[in-house]
């Protein structure tokens, strides 16, 4: 397995890090400090490497001892830091696409709102040829998108929606939602979909 890139299931993770020059990791530990209020120790083990998140409050821990969310949201935060890198510094040319699915599970929602803030950073420099296609059900993510929009940082151009529906023959249509300039979600966004219809 490789370990100049973090696979698409996150299982070479402890790798990943084990191989990061002591520089590499010092950037990696401050961005993520700044972008996430959390950073990652690795440790050797007999046999193994720990992987550790530490906080202003708490010294490292296990991260096998801390809940899903972060073993699940550290794999992701490690391909938006590396393609970042990658993209923004050396190979401006080189075009990179990360797709993920439901980035949000088993994540607080302000943590979700942090991961739409990760993407935006990594994806709106102008050096940065990283682009992410994302599915998701979050309301979470798709507020946080529109606030960032209404905010400034982000532009409406750059970000679009694609809702499918299944239609009355069961077939699969695609509707493009846009965001209009003050970040809220055009007219044909479906009823219902964050909550039910007769709520």
């Amino acid at each position: 397995m490789a370990v100049d890139e973090v696979d698409s299931r996150g299982e070479n993770t402890a790798m990943f890090l084990e191989s990061l020059s002591e520089l590499e990791m010092q950037r990696l530990r401050l961005w993520m400090k700044d972008s996430l209020g959390f950073w990652v120790v690795v440790e050797p083990g007999v046999g193994h490497i720990q992987v550790k998140i530490a906080d202003e409050k708490h010294p490292p821990r296990n991260i096998a001892d801390l809940g899903f969310g972060y073993s699940q949201i550290l794999p992701i935060v490690l391909q938006l830091w590396k393609n970042r890198s990658v993209s923004g510094a050396s190979s401006p040319q080189k075009r990179v696409l990360l797709a993920m699915e439901q980035p949000e599970l088993h994540l607080h929602p302000d943590y979700q709102a942090k991961i739409a803030d990760l993407m935006v950073s990594c994806t709106s420099t102008q050096s940065s040829s990283l682009r992410v296609i994302l599915e998701t059900h979050s309301d979470h993510l798709i507020n946080r998108f529109g606030s960032l929009i209404n905010e400034g940082t982000l532009s409406a151009d750059d970000i679009q929606i694609l809702v499918v529906n299944e239609d009355d023959e069961k077939n699969s249509e695609v509707n493009v939602v846009e965001f209009s300039d003050d970040g809220t979600l055009g007219d044909n966004w479906p009823l219902g979909f964050f909550t039910p219809e007769d709520a």
